[in-house]
């Protein structure tokens, strides 16, 4: 989870900032927590209420549910006050945590000040204050950004910035992800001799506990991510219960060695396939017609819209970051989309289930909330692409050629607004169009 804090002294608006934040990421799509210290005794209950008479009689916990709601009262009774990663720890996964307090706990801060406090800025003696928020200090006048109080849009710009992820944990390639190859030009009615680079295929095994599940022809980059990513969009396992994941080089090829925790081992070997396919094709080897048709989970609706305007700009900014495309060539991209931010993360593959996969793993790695954006595809749209955004969560399938039938009727069952076609002169929408805005299509099409 991306942890940021809200500091500054009484009255300096961290409040009103936190409270514009909340409303600001939750608008884009992003889920959001708080956390708040309070230096004083702070009571939610209220006396003669039965969970507060639980408390008084002794209970080191009581926890109160309603249809809208419940809340968990811990009493310490002398014990020591439990610190901020103990608290991040009991949250439930959110994309931010904006924290109010704690101010000489490591994580990064902005500091509100405003002028009729009359109090001095905090961050001069405070290497965790990143920037500061103020009503009266010009932009340039100190070492760190300095930003309007009340430029709500631009603070959460810089903290998505400050709190962007760490890169996918490396996996070194054994193999080149491309060579140079020598051929011969025929062409202006001579001939040439040079070479060409090309990109490169590599025999890439998946591997569960010491047993193979799946041999994909794949492009040897990302590797974590497409164990990750492939792990879950299979419905094999959690991101929780993969222990750990290990490139190992053969003769042959590359296998990557996943272990899981004990409780995914019985739906790893209920999803056992084999497959060797030249393009690491997603179906290739499945034993049982139901395996390839299995439900996905619907994928709730998003807070937010794509305007149309949005999707040629969408497909024509995963070319810029295409680097091995640009190398090379004949690659597939998955690229990530988000409202307001644009292409934010791409992973490129010879086999566009492969790139799809990564793009997953890559998005578990990064805890990108897949419902706060859409997944944008170089390729085709079949069923089994549509199978595996299902899993993975996201309410937007983008690809510049056209579905299947089938991928459009999963689309509209699993609650994935599907558009293909997508470039300069327009797209196609198949399903679910009411999340298209300007112009306002017909909801639902038939």
């Amino acid at each position: 989870m991306r942890v940021f804090g809200i500091t500054g002294w009484k009255n300096s608006g961290k409040t009103g900032l936190m409270e514009r934040l909340v409303t600001e990421f939750t608008r884009v799509g992003y889920r959001v927590s708080t956390l708040k210290h309070a230096h004083h005794d702070a009571d939610v209950d209220e006396p003669g209420r039965d969970s507060y008479r639980h408390r008084a009689a002794g209970a080191e916990e009581v926890l109160l549910s309603t249809s809208q709601r419940w809340a968990l009262m811990h009493e310490l009774r002398g014990a020591a006050e439990p610190s901020l990663a103990d608290h991040l720890a009991r949250l439930a996964p959110v994309d931010i945590v904006l924290v109010e307090g704690w101010k000489r706990d490591a994580h990064p801060k902005i500091e509100c000040h405003r002028a009729e406090t009359g109090n001095p800025l905090i961050q001069p003696g405070d290497s965790t204050i990143r920037a500061v928020a103020s009503d009266s200090l010009p932009p340039g006048s100190l070492a760190v950004p300095v930003l309007d109080l009340d430029d709500t849009a631009a603070i959460a710009a810089l903290i998505l910035r400050e709190t962007e992820p760490q890169t996918t944990p490396a996996l070194s390639p054994p193999f080149p992800s491309q060579r140079s190859i020598r051929r011969l030009r025929f062409g202006d009615d001579q001939v040439s001799e040079g070479e060409r680079v090309l990109p490169a295929e590599t025999a890439v095994a998946l591997s569960y506990n010491g047993s193979t599940q799946a041999v994909m022809m794949a492009t040897p980059e990302d590797l974590h991510d497409f164990a990750l990513g492939y792990s879950l969009t299979e419905g094999i396992a959690r991101p929780a219960e993969i222990e750990r994941i290990e490139a190992v080089a053969t003769s042959r090829g590359i296998d990557l060695q996943i272990w899981l925790a004990p409780g995914a081992e019985a739906r790893q070997v209920a999803r056992r396939r084999q497959s060797f396919g030249p393009m690491g094709c997603g179906l290739c080897g499945i034993e049982s017609l139901e395996e390839v048709l299995r439900d996905v989970p619907r994928v709730a609706t998003p807070p937010w819209t794509v305007r149309a305007e949005d999707i040629a700009p969408a497909v024509a900014g995963i070319g810029a970051q295409q680097r091995l495309r640009a190398q090379s060539g004949a690659l597939h991209a998955a690229a990530f989309w988000q409202p307001a931010r644009g292409i934010v993360m791409v992973r490129e593959d010879v086999g566009r289930h492969n790139a799809l996969d990564k793009l997953c793993g890559a998005l578990k790695t990064a805890n990108m909330d897949p419902a706060s954006g859409g997944v944008v595809m170089t390729s085709r749209l079949s069923i089994d692409l549509v199978q595996k955004c299902a899993m993975l969560g996201a309410p937007l399938l983008i690809a510049v050629s056209a579905p299947t039938a089938e991928a459009v009727a999963l689309a509209e069952r699993s609650g994935i607004t599907l558009i293909t076609l997508a470039g300069a002169a327009g797209c196609d929408v198949w399903s679910h169009p009411g999340r298209v805005t300007e112009p306002a299509l017909p909801d639902p099409l038939r």
